[in-house]
């Protein structure tokens, strides 16, 4: 019994520890900043609708992305940080500044419009690197126990 404990203790309690402040404390963090940011830039909602170009949540992209790279930081994969980046710069540029998102908002001039679509932007670019940032330290935190107690138990 207790080397089924030693077992669980050094393979999954990194793993847990990581995933935890990542997925969990990440999730909160990112979302209460995105909140406060956004209301502090006067940004409301999009569009009273859903866009067919939004098929998947916001949050459930941020889970994703942020597990991913905990896995990749975690195991020490070569590049990890460097495709956070790629992976950061291609969703905001697929994302950049489309037209169709803020149809909804009426009395709105063209320089109003891109003005808003850049701090749209802009908050979207500042979340994902505060979500990286998540990612990065869960990474690292599953390595340091890892390493903790491989070396002194």
């Amino acid at each position: 019994m207790e080397n089924i404990y030693l077992l669980l203790k050094e393979s999954l309690g990194p793993w847990l520890m990581g995933l935890l402040f990542s997925l969990g404390i990440g999730h909160m963090a990112v979302l209460v900043f995105l909140t406060r940011l956004r209301n502090y830039m006067n940004l409301g909602p999009k569009s009273g609708e859903k866009s067919v170009t939004e098929a998947v949540p916001s949050w459930l992209m941020g889970v994703g992305e942020r597990l991913f790279f905990t896995i990749a930081v975690g195991v020490n994969l070569s590049g990890a940080g460097v495709a956070m980046m790629v992976w950061l710069t291609l969703k905001l540029a697929a994302n950049w500044n489309r037209p169709g998102r803020l149809n909804a908002r009426e009395g709105l001039d063209d320089e109003e419009r891109e003005l808003l679509l850049v701090r749209w932007a802009l908050s979207a670019a500042l979340a994902g690197l505060l979500s990286m940032t998540f990612a990065l330290i869960g990474g690292l935190i599953v390595q340091w126990y890892k390493l903790a107690w491989a070396v002194g138990g």
